[in-house]
Order: structure tokens, then C-alpha cells, then sequence
């Protein structure tokens, strides 16, 4: 009897997840495939456009950036950095090494913001190597809190 019993609750059980599995799939499908009402498609255009303005006004701060760069690669923080699409490569040397923690992090931010706006896309990364072991030492990407430079420990 307790061996029917268990079985009839395993069959209930099957049954119901059965049941509430079709209504999630269900309501899913209706949610996913529901037309944005006005409201929806106003909020959306405004939000776009607002993220469009973002990045337009911040293109002006890219000549400046810019030079700092320069003057970054010319002081010998960074002794090269090679671009690419989606991120950045910074190989540093003993003058990075010797700065306090948030001057390594200002700098790094400069380069991220220049390669952020440069995409018009917040989620790049700048890796930093060790100009002399060519090894990964660290990263300044986004995060949950914002962007922020991440040092690998040995």
C-alpha cells in the first residue's frame, strides 16, 4: 500500500510540474510576443536618444584624453598601447609600478574612456602586461559597480 501511495504522489507530482511547465512556457510566449505599447516605444526612443547625446558630447573630451595619452606614453607610464576593437593593451613598466594605487586607476580610466567613447560602447576592456614578461598583471574593464582597474597578485 505505502509502495501505491508513493507512486500515486510521484505521478501527482510529474502532473503538476507537467501542467505548470506548459503555463510557464505559455505565459512566456505571450510576454516575449505582447507589442510595446506607446508608452513602451516612447520610454525606448527617449532612452536611445539620451544615450545618443551621451556619447556626443563626450566625443568632445577625446582630443583631450588624447593628449594625455601622449603625455602618459611620453613620461613613460605606459610604455606602448596597441588598440583594438573591443579593447586595449597597455604595457607598463617601473614608473606604473611605482604610482599609488589611483593614479594607476585615473590613468587606466583615461585610456578606457578613449576606447569607450572611440566604440560607443562602455564594455571594452584595457589589459595591462608587464612590458618586460609580456605576462597579463592586470585589467580596467566594467564591473558591477562601474569601471574599475583590477590588479592580479602573484
Amino acid at each position: 500500500m505505502a509502495k501505491q501511495q508513493g507512486c500515486l504522489v510521484q505521478l501527482l507530482s510529474l502532473v503538476i510540474l507537467i501542467v505548470l511547465g506548459g503555463w510557464c512556457v505559455k505565459s512566456c510566449e505571450e510576454w516575449l510576443n505582447k507589442p510595446e505599447t506607446p508608452e513602451q516605444i516612447s520610454a525606448r526612443k527617449k532612452a536611445e536618444e539620451a544615450e545618443a547625446k551621451r556619447w556626443y558630447e563626450d566625443r568632445a573630451k577625446q582630443p583631450y584624453r588624447e593628449k594625455l595619452i601622449n603625455d602618459m606614453l611620453a613620461e613613460g607610464v605606459f610604455r606602448r598601447i596597441e588598440w583594438g576593437n573591443h579593447n586595449a593593451v597597455a604595457w607598463v613598466d617601473t614608473t606604473f609600478y611605482l604610482l599609488p594605487f589611483e593614479q594607476k586607476q585615473s590613468f587606466c580610466g583615461v585610456i578606457y574612456a578613449f576606447l569607450a567613447n572611440k566604440q560607443e560602447n562602455e564594455y571594452v576592456e584595457v589589459l595591462l602586461r608587464d612590458n618586460l614578461s609580456g605576462r597579463e598583471i592586470g585589467d580596467y574593464s566594467m564591473r558591477f559597480g562601474g569601471p574599475t582597474l583590477e590588479i592580479k597578485k602573484d
